[in-house]
């Protein structure tokens, strides 16, 4: 699965949001979260604002998209939080936090701690002893509300993977209750789907789908303050679903496979043609600079090779020698070349041969495989 990084203006980005997400207790929500729970969900909000401040909230992300390039926070230093949650960072940075990678969530956590070490305001009423473990905390809740290193396989996409993950957020609530959950597929016999559920085609059912709606359905049973809105009561009805249609969402996902797999197969065939070319290419470039491959070198070489080699080999003579290249595997005085070799019998294959002087002074010429 590809790595994309955050914009590298996002320092900006980040310190306000630490900054809005320590005012965010001017605002606090209806249901109040836990205490565990209260720092890792102010960072989330807070940073949803830069979008909503410049007129881009509800953007949705894809691979790739470049998101504006925030103001400093100094500019925003009397700015409110406008409420939000984690998700609203699909939005700032134009890229599905579903889709993040431990590059980024280490650029988050060293943007926020600058943030705190730099303009101390910002902490709010959060000491700076306890900043760093605040910054932890909001990392740590937000690899859960994304599901990342939850002990499954994320799904490998493709850059062109459409995001459907904000597709939940424009439902109402009245959506996604137990009921609706557990006949997410309509009046379909067991284990079939009829239609995209919660139209979202059946063949984008991919993992940051999945964590999308279960973060969607714990929201709204948070809302309704129902005693069920846990983190773990919720991930074991959405699983629930998901082990049940696994193998309709696996048929249906079948001919994407397919295809990238053709694509892929295509892919590695051009460039490996592309390569094959490239080193054609090359190789006749160093040919025609090579002094083993001038013409009255080759001639001269066969012509001593076949008067050496008549005791040895009989009949058998070379009729040709080409693409001749320097050896350098024998020191001067002397010349060593390999060449593609065609004897007198029909064969062909690559020879070395040797040119040189013996302590006498006498002329020696030696023609052998070369296994190099």
């Amino acid at each position: 699965m590809m790595t994309i990084k955050f914009l590298r203006s996002s320092a900006a980005a980040f310190r306000l949001a630490a900054f809005t997400a320590a005012r965010a207790t001017e605002h606090p929500p209806a249901v109040r979260a836990q205490p565990r729970q209260r720092w890792g969900r102010l960072i989330g909000l807070g940073l949803g604002v830069c979008l909503v401040v410049h007129g881009a909230a509800g953007a949705e992300g894809t691979p790739g998209t470049v998101a504006v390039a925030p103001p400093s926070c100094e500019t925003y230093q009397g700015a409110r939080p406008r409420g939000g949650d984690f998700q609203q960072l699909s939005d700032l940075f134009g890229l599905s936090i579903y889709r993040w990678e431990e590059a980024d969530y280490t650029r988050y956590r060293d943007f926020l701690l600058a943030c705190g070490r730099d303009l101390p305001s910002l902490r709010g009423d959060v000491p700076s002893e306890a900043w760093d473990a605040a910054v932890a905390q909001s990392i740590a809740r937000l690899k859960e509300y994304t599901g990342y290193g939850q002990g499954r396989p994320r799904t490998q996409l493709d850059p062109d993977t459409p995001d459907y993950t904000p597709t939940f957020r424009k439902m109402s609530c009245d959506r996604f209750t137990r009921a609706s959950i557990e006949g997410w597929a309509g009046n379909a016999a067991p284990g079939k789907i009829e239609g995209a559920p919660f139209t979202v085609p059946v063949e984008y059912w991919n993992d940051e789908v999945w964590q999308a709606l279960e973060n969607r359905f714990l929201e709204c049973e948070r809302q309704r303050q129902s005693p069920h809105a846990t983190r773990t009561i919720v991930g074991q009805l959405i699983g629930r679903q998901r082990d049940r249609y696994y193998w309709e969402i696996d048929r249906a996902q079948e001919p994407r496979r397919n295809e990238r797999m053709i694509a892929r197969a295509q892919e590695q065939q051009r460039q490996e043609a592309e390569e094959m070319e490239t080193f054609r290419r090359e190789q006749q470039a160093r040919l025609a600079t090579d002094p083993c491959n001038r013409t009255e070198v080759r001639r001269q070489m066969m012509d001593a090779a076949n008067a050496m080699a008549r005791t040895r080999y009989g009949a058998r003579t070379l009729v040709d020698l080409t693409n001749g290249r320097t050896s350098g595997l024998e020191p001067a005085p002397g010349r060593s070349c390999i060449f593609t070799a065609d004897w007198s019998s029909g064969q062909r294959g690559v020879v070395l041969i040797t040119q040189r002087k013996n302590s006498f002074g006498d002329d020696l010429i030696e023609v052998r495989p070369f296994e190099r």
